[in-house]
């Protein structure tokens, strides 16, 4: 025989709301902490792979404002999920897992929101934690303003964080240029237009242009030469 359950909508709820009790509970108690703030579609898929570099100390939590389909995926991906309002920094700020913090991921698609968060969970940390050069990494789409921002944490005064920037232009013109050298035969290429991805092609592959002139591999393919038309 087979037997059928139905779950209404009346009967999940709860369910939903002790997970989400368990994850903030878990999340608060855990002794290592890797917290990604803000979720999207472009950065859903960076949850998968900062889990797959924790150890088993380690705990992954999701930080997000949104209840949808993303809550779940995540947990499936492995972290935790803690839901906040983000129009009420205080919420934000006042989680209890700041204190056992070591890596920090800002993934809202507007930089100015991530650097909000950044300042609020900066005097936070100052308050309940005494760890120094956290790793930190803050979505900067704009590869301007990503490069611009990469510099400033360079020789600076800031003893808090360790910080780079990820943006998916960024992303994405690594590996079309890893791709481009893995054919080991392209001599040049030819990209037609002016994006942002255009610059973040241009900007990753003058940046391996200079790390060719420090240091050249014995093996390595030539890079190719780039043609921009518009």
């Amino acid at each position: 025989t087979t037997e059928i359950y139905t779950l209404s909508l009346h009967d999940a709820l709860p369910i939903c709301v002790f997970r989400s009790q368990v994850d903030r509970l878990r999340a608060n108690l855990a002794d290592s902490v890797t917290a990604i703030v803000g979720v999207d579609a472009d950065t859903q898929s960076m949850i998968s792979g900062v889990a797959r570099t924790l150890d088993r100390r380690s705990t992954l939590v999701v930080i997000t404002g949104v209840s949808d389909d993303r809550v779940a995926r995540a947990r499936r991906q492995g972290a935790r999920v803690v839901l906040v309002d983000f129009n009420t920094p205080s919420t934000l700020v006042s989680l209890r897992l700041w204190r056992n913090l070591s890596r920090l991921y800002l993934m809202a698609p507007d930089p100015a929101v991530n650097l909000l968060w950044l300042d609020l969970i900066s005097r936070q940390l100052a308050e309940v934690a005494h760890k120094r050069r956290l790793p930190l990494i803050v979505r900067m789409d704009d590869p301007w303003l990503a490069q611009a921002w990469r510099a400033q944490q360079f020789g600076g005064s800031d003893t808090r964080w360790a910080a780079d920037v990820v943006g998916k232009y960024e992303v994405t013109a690594g590996r079309l240029l890893d791709a481009i050298g893995a054919t080991r035969r392209t001599k040049r290429v030819f990209v037609c237009g002016t994006s942002q991805l255009t610059l973040a092609l241009c900007a990753n592959l003058t940046q391996r242009a200079l790390e060719r002139d420090f240091y050249t591999p014995p093996d390595a393919v030539p890079l190719p030469a780039l043609t921009l038309v518009e």
